[in-house]
């Protein structure tokens, strides 16, 4: 009888505990998805803060698109590093992948956008 009783309580703690890594594992891969796309956002918006417009004659690189699921435009980033360094000017772009439901992001320099070199986006 108390082999029944303890088999019986095994079974539903094993149902429970179950239950419980499943729900850690959803909270814990939605937690990662949040921070991700909090940082894609700050990012986003440090580049806008820091967008400008670039004159677009023929030796120019590609005009800014401002698309519903692509974003691109040029901004100013410094070098970073140890010393400051002065400011370079990139073509940024976003673009939202429905797919995958993630937001892509990608830098090239001027000279790399004239010459047309394919980019890796970064999630």
């Amino acid at each position: 009888m108390a082999a029944t009783m303890f088999s019986i309580l095994m079974v539903g703690f094993s149902a429970h505990l179950r239950g419980a890594m499943v729900a850690w594992r959803r909270s814990t891969s939605t937690v990662e998805h949040l921070q991700r796309t909090r940082v894609v956002l700050d990012r986003l918006g440090q580049d806008l803060a820091n967008a400008l417009v670039v004159d677009d004659r023929e030796d120019q690189p590609p005009q800014s698109v401002f698309g519903h699921d692509r974003l691109q435009f040029f901004t100013v980033q410094s070098g970073g590093g140890a010393s400051p360094s002065p400011g370079r000017l990139w073509v940024v772009t976003y673009e939202f992948e429905d797919d995958l439901g993630v937001l892509m992001r990608s830098t090239q320099t001027i000279r790399e956008a004239k010459v047309g070199l394919p980019v890796e986006l970064e999630r």
